[in-house]
């Protein structure tokens, strides 16, 4: 092995982490917002009644604000899990977003289900993002 390889693969880890990092402190600002976004919408369909308060409307808000807050503290503690996390997290947003999707002439709502399909992509970029480990052959 050559003495630059040691470096290259050292230089390539550095890149990797670089954009690992930029990709999960963008997936944490988006489940923050989603998480927030998503328990105004639920008082304000609380507050509505009727179709908004089903119960499969408000699971669907209340599974999104509880993964985006568990998809926050596997990022922040970096835990080897944190990817297949944030890909679950992404299913449980567009779930979310379908629900909100259903009310298409409430402003909130319809926020919301944009919100939760950009956390959405977030978390999906983030989860795909290679890890820095790869790079060094790990």
């Amino acid at each position: 092995m050559s003495r630059q390889q040691p470096q290259k693969q050292a230089d390539a880890a550095r890149t990797i982490r670089s954009k690992e990092n930029v990709d999960m402190q963008a997936a944490i600002q988006e489940c923050e917002k989603c998480h927030d976004v998503c328990v105004s919408t639920m008082t304000h369909c609380l507050d509505q009644g009727s179709r908004h308060a089903e119960a499969n409307h408000i699971k669907a808000l209340l599974d999104c604000i509880d993964f985006c807050t568990t998809c926050v503290g596997f990022m922040l503690r970096d835990s080897l899990a944190h990817r297949r996390v944030g890909g679950i997290c992404a299913e449980v947003c567009d779930a979310c977003a379908v629900s909100c999707e259903g009310f298409p002439d409430d402003k909130v709502v319809k926020e919301c289900a944009k919100e939760c399909r950009r956390c959405a992509e977030s978390c999906r970029k983030m989860a795909r993002a290679p890890h820095y480990a790869q790079a060094l052959g790990v």
